[in-house]
């Protein structure tokens, strides 16, 4: 009798059985997924697999297939877990460009439609529409009219057209320690490893748990020599390191909410007092009315971009497999294994206590539960408190029927001070070993602090 194993097919919070057998194809697989479940589209989702210790897999075509098939054979193992997770439009367009992808009669090769006629007779390419997108972003100093927003629009299509995947990173509080510690790696040292040492710094702050900390700073250590012991022994590590850190952080490193702060109110700082505390006054009004909107325009429980987390990690999760200890207590068998307590809010891996928010071995531990995961979700992240934040408006303070003030008591004036030498400073002091990032003029193709505006250079 030809072997056969059965497929835990997962999608959501349900679960198809499918039993094949080696002549079973890979496109059989996807075609009798597809049935199962009405809204999965051809191309736009990706199977994972999971055999003892192996976890994600992946099952793209006959060859992987049949090592599952062989996997499981060697392990003895009769199940299979296989997870269906959805992909997004940039990951399809990735997919599409790395290689070829064949579902029942319809091909895709590098991203290029296949093109019959060109058999009988020939005719000019089709061009797709986002051929252009490979353009929109041409050479280091580009000036983008839109500012950033027009920046991270061409970046988006660019990275669709092109075929790589992009991320922001944030300003965080470990900058200015990084610039720090790259100012104290003095000598003839090349830039490789300074950034390899500011690498390995960067890992010791944003380990989750003690042990990776330990890991990682003695391998900091190691690399980085007595100067970087010196230095990072120097600062106390609550201040800094993930680890070691008492309370909730809410997933942010940030400590530039005074410099943003500064820049906003950029122009209202040059005003008298008077009319610098009334700009800002009405920026503030400003900004709170138009935040006070915005809840009107979410239809869920959770913050978007929080329920996209969630979305996110149940997807990650699904083939993950948890057994229960306890009402509350669970152990999630993800690589490393770790033990849930959703009770305590805690997860060995640290990142729900670091975050205050469940990481996705508990989302996975509620979801595969049956629990309501707004049990377990800190208020703070509900569209309710960001609601309550912005409940309360600035009045506007009308100058009609005001009482008449005479004019030289109108404008406060600065007291009477001996000036110093120099023009007055308008920007921060920056730290010791920070950068200034240049930027090229667009009249004079010169690097430097001035753009076209304020270009003096002579130009043919």
């Amino acid at each position: 009798m030809e072997p056969s194993i059965l497929l835990l097919c997962k999608y959501g919070s349900f679960t198809v059985v499918l039993t094949v057998t080696r002549d079973f194809r890979f496109d059989d697989l996807v075609q009798s997924i597809c049935k199962k479940w009405q809204d999965l589209v051809l191309q736009r989702f990706q199977l994972l697999y999971a055999v003892s210790d192996h976890h994600n897999c992946h099952l793209d075509n006959d060859d992987d297939f049949a090592n599952m098939f062989a996997l499981a054979g060697a392990y003895g193992v009769s199940c299979v877990d296989v997870g269906v997770e959805v992909l997004s439009s940039s990951s399809v367009e990735s997919r599409e460009l790395e290689r070829t992808f064949d579902v029942g009669e319809s091909s895709i090769v590098h991203g290029v439609e296949e093109d019959p006629l060109e058999k009988f007779c020939p005719h000019h390419e089709t061009v797709r529409l986002s051929s252009g997108w490979a353009k929109l972003i041409s050479h280091v100093g580009q000036e983008f009219r839109g500012g950033v927003d027009d920046f991270r629009s061409c970046l988006a299509k660019f990275a669709i057209e092109v075929g790589f995947v992009y991320t922001f990173l944030k300003n965080d509080k470990t900058r200015h320690l990084k610039n720090n510690l790259r100012d104290k790696l003095t000598g003839r040292l090349s830039n490789g490893f300074r950034e390899q040492v500011i690498s390995l710094f960067s890992d010791c702050a944003y380990a989750p748990t003690l042990l990776d900390f330990e890991e990682a700073i003695q391998e900091l250590y190691t690399v980085g020599g007595a100067k970087a012991k010196n230095f990072v022994e120097s600062l106390p590590r609550e201040n800094w390191a993930n680890a070691y850190f008492q309370g909730k952080r809410y997933g942010e490193m940030c400590s530039n909410a005074a410099e943003s702060f500064n820049k906003w109110i950029l122009e209202a700082r040059h005003l008298p007092i008077l009319s610098a505390i009334d700009k800002i006054r009405i920026q503030l009004m400003t900004q709170r009315c138009d935040r006070r909107q915005k809840p009107t325009k979410m239809n869920g429980i959770v913050c978007p971009e929080m329920d996209a987390r969630l979305v996110e990690a149940f997807s990650k999760g699904k083939v993950w497999t948890v057994a229960q200890s306890s009402e509350e207590v669970f152990e999630v068998f993800s690589l490393p294994t770790v033990v849930v307590d959703l009770q305590n809010q805690r997860c060995t891996c640290s990142r729900w206590q670091i975050n205050s928010f469940p990481c996705m071995h508990a989302i996975t531990a509620i979801q595969k539960f049956g629990k309501q995961v707004t049990n377990y979700l800190d208020p703070f992240y509900f569209v309710d408190a960001y609601r309550f934040s912005y409940e309360l408006s600035i009045n506007p303070i009308p100058t009609l029927g005001a009482p008449n003030v005479p004019k030289e008591f109108r404008v406060i004036l600065p007291p009477k001070t001996r000036r110093p030498r120099g023009r007055p400073k308008i920007q921060r002091i920056r730290s010791r070993g920070e950068k200034v990032r240049q930027m090229r003029c667009s009249r004079c193709k010169k690097l430097g602090k001035h753009n076209r505006k304020t270009c003096k250079e002579a130009v043919d």
